[in-house]
């Protein structure tokens, strides 16, 4: 009894010793083949915060824009959560009154930039963390020797 139980012992023993590892197995093979096994395609992972949904953009902005033929034109434009916008400019080194308007404000579709509908045209500004930096016809940044006056920081 005791030959017999060695005898399955020992064959018990020999077939897992011969088992091999079939994934491993595969690997191997390919590497002796020549061929690299797939490797996995990262995963892309799409960014959806935009200015709309990340920051605090209702609030008051305030700066001084450019002006061809005065000192500036002090701009405070007040954006509301219900899409509304209130607007007023006055002109520096002039006696008038300011002009002052309101208004529906619309985003675009990437949510990073506002229009505002004003009666004599629309005017656009890119919206960022604490800042308004307004924007040509063309809805891009102003460039040259002005460009850093085209803000309007956050109050």
């Amino acid at each position: 009894m005791k030959s017999n139980s060695l005898l399955l012992f020992i064959l018990i023993a020999l077939l897992f010793s011969c088992k091999t590892d079939q994934k491993n197995s595969r690997v191997e093979d390919a590497r002796i083949e020549g061929v690299e096994p797939e490797e996995q395609e990262p995963e892309v992972t799409i960014d959806e915060h935009t200015s709309r949904n990340s920051l605090d953009w209702a609030a008051t902005y305030e700066g001084v824009l450019p002006c061809a033929d005065c000192g500036g034109i002090e701009t405070t434009i007040i954006l509301n959560e219900d899409m509304t916008y209130q607007k007023q400019e006055i002109y520096l080194d002039e006696n008038e009154e300011p002009f002052i308007s309101s208004g529906k404000f619309v985003w675009n579709k990437d949510g990073n930039e506002i229009e505002l509908k004003e009666e004599d045209g629309p005017t656009y500004y890119r919206v960022l963390e604490n800042k308004l930096i307004q924007l040509n016809q063309a809805k891009e940044e102003i460039e040259g020797d002005l460009a850093a006056f085209y803000y309007l920081m956050k109050k």
